[in-house]
This record gives structure tokens, sequence and C-alpha cells, in this order.
């Protein structure tokens, strides 16, 4: 909807106000950890797996990153970044928590068939996921991306950031679900977060719409007056 001037005032207002709030919102990106090619790069496994003899003592290794919304938000997809030889055939784990381990925000599985993945290099692979709507007021979250199971490592690319928080926090032991123990890794997931800014609701403008509408009959009455007065 257009906000004509030849219509009257008071309607003018009333359809830009509704206006404002009726038009859909484009896809954006609400959070990003992008790639630094000057950066130090580490694959964290998450988890780990028994084909990784080095790794016997940390099998799970979950990895839990933050993210922060700057207002209320709409997210619909998140990629993230991980080594091309993950098997991948059991799918992923996604989880949205206040703190990692805590009661999940959000929590569902990805088969296979569901994850889009693309070929960064010889090394590496970006893999997207679409996500069902999830509506977040602004914040900070925490969120992991794992493979099911300690039998099939899955493994997600970190780097330390300069202008990051570098949050990334790899939780060890044999049982993922019930870590021994947590190594702060000093770095930042490689993964982005995209979907809508959510508009103010109605009801929070209607104050502001009151008021012009008082404005504009304020000035109607004092219109109205003059004319009286100088007839």
């Amino acid at each position: 909807m257009s906000c004509r001037m030849n219509v009257p005032l008071a309607g003018m207002v009333a359809g830009c106000v509704l206006a404002s709030f009726s038009v859909p919102a484009d896809a954006v990106t609400l959070f990003e950890n992008p790639f630094d090619a000057a950066a130090a790069q580490t694959p964290w496994c998450d988890p780990c797996s028994p084909s990784q003899p080095s790794l016997a003592g940390t099998i799970g290794g979950r990895v839990w990153d933050t993210f922060t919304l700057a207002a209320p938000s709409t997210l619909q997809s998140f990629r993230w970044v991980g080594l091309r030889n993950d098997p991948l055939t059991l799918g992923v784990n996604f989880e949205i928590a206040y703190a990692p381990y805590n009661s999940p925000v959000f929590s569902t599985h990805y088969d296979l068939s569901s994850i889009s993945i693309v070929n960064v290099n010889t090394n590496s692979e970006r893999r997207l996921v679409s996500l069902p709507d999830i509506v977040l007021s602004a914040g900070t979250y925490w969120l992991t991306v794992y493979g099911p199971s300690v039998l099939e490592k899955h493994t997600w690319w970190g780097q330390v950031e300069a202008s990051g928080d570098n949050s990334l926090l790899q939780y060890v032991g044999p049982d993922p679900d019930h870590p021994s123990g947590v190594i702060a890794r000093h770095q930042d997931a490689r993964f982005r977060i995209d979907g809508t800014l959510n508009p103010v609701p109605l009801p929070a403008a209607l104050p502001l719409y009151g008021t012009g509408l008082g404005v504009l009959a304020l000035l109607a009455w004092r219109r109205r007056r003059r004319a009286l007065a100088v007839g």
C-alpha cells in the first residue's frame, strides 16, 4: 500500500501506519561468524569417534557457541562449515538454548537428505538446513549442531576471530549427553543464521497512532474556530 496525499489526512495516517505492518520482511543475515583467511582455523570434532585413536579419552566432543540477536527475529536457516570427509549418514542434531546443556529453546534432527552441501575447497564443505521459523527475542543464545552418534565423526570448523567473542566450548567425555569436562577453545565456530527482523507488534504502535489522530483533530478544530470567527 502506498501513502497518497489526495486522501483525507486522517485516513492517510491510518493507512500509512497499517501499511508499515503489512509489508512482508525480506530475509537478512541475523548473525554470522564469517571466514577469515588470516585467522587460525581448527576443525573440532563434534562428536569425535573411535576411529580417531588419539582422541580416545575425549569421545563425545560436543561443541557449543554463542550468537546474539540485536532485535526480535525469526530464524529461517542455519549454515555451518565442516570437513568434507564427515560421513553424515546419520544426519545431525541441532539445538538452541540459553546455556549449554540447558533445556533447549529449539531442538530437532535433520536427515542427510535435508542438508544442502556445497564443497568449499578440498578439505571443507558448507552445510545448510532450513529452520521452521523460530521466533526469538533480542539477546544472546547458545547453539550446537552435532552428529547423533559417537560412532560417526562430525566436525565443525572454528577460528580465532579478532572481532568475535571467541566463546566456543567443546564438551568431552565418553557420553556426549553427560560430559565429564569442558574445554574453552578460544575460537568462534563458523556459522551463519538468516531470517527476518520481526516488526513491532501493532498494539505497541497504537499510542503513536492515537496521538497523531489527536493532533489532527486539534488542528481541524482550530481551523473551524478561525473560520467561524472570520465569518
